[in-house]
């Protein structure tokens, strides 16, 4: 059997009412993995990042096609990042580039506080959100033991019986539908990290 571990589900988030326009993003983010494009994306942008500030992502204009504004907060590099010039850029703006294309909508950067983001929702500021929940993985990753983390050989034993301990009674479904707010959807997740708990050792 495998271990369910948790990770970080990239998604975006809509108000319910906007589900129509939640589906044409699942639709496009559905096609860019059958297609690879969101692979490639990732590479270029996550696996294959070089250092320093990165140029920006210029968004699609469409002319006489609807526009809707999407809320970015800088602060997760190099996921979502804002370059010194102010511009958009990283992974999840590269998603929204080619989103934009794919359903034919211009797409408003509106850069927001982090802690902001439900109430540039709510408020209207917004019609959409990047969204980070957590998500249940199935599936061991290449190179790492599907059982233990590697840094268990790290701890003592007492240490390693109550890491499994707390492991067995936290539960999964707590944390996959807590960050969720009322009266909001999200999208399908276009891409998925890992949460690697830390245990610090008593000197």
């Amino acid at each position: 059997m495998i271990p369910q571990r948790l990770g970080n589900g990239f998604s975006f988030l809509m108000k319910e009412e906007n589900r129509e326009l939640a589906n044409r993003f699942n639709e496009a983010i559905h096609a860019m993995k059958e297609d690879g494009t969101m692979d490639r994306l990732a590479a270029e942008y996550i696996d294959e990042v070089k250092a320093g500030d990165p140029a920006g992502i210029p968004i699609p204009q469409i002319d006489g096609a609807e526009t809707i504004s999407v809320a970015v907060t800088g602060d997760l590099p190099p996921m979502d990042y804002i370059s010194a010039d102010g511009k958009p850029a990283g992974f999840n703006t590269a998603v929204l580039a080619e989103i934009s294309r794919r359903i034919g909508m211009n797409i408003n950067i509106v850069d927001v506080d982090s802690a902001a983001r439900s109430l540039a929702l709510e408020s209207g500021l917004a019609d959409v959100v990047f969204w980070t929940r957590t998500v249940l993985i199935t599936k061991p990753f290449s190179g790492r033991p599907a059982n233990d983390p590697p840094y268990m050989k790290d701890l003592t034993e007492e240490e390693q019986e109550l890491f499994r301990e707390m492991r067995e009674i936290s539960s999964i479904d707590d944390y996959v539908y807590a960050d969720i707010p009322e009266g909001t959807i999200n999208t399908e997740v276009y891409f998925t990290d890992v949460i690697v708990p830390v245990m610090m050792k008593r000197q």
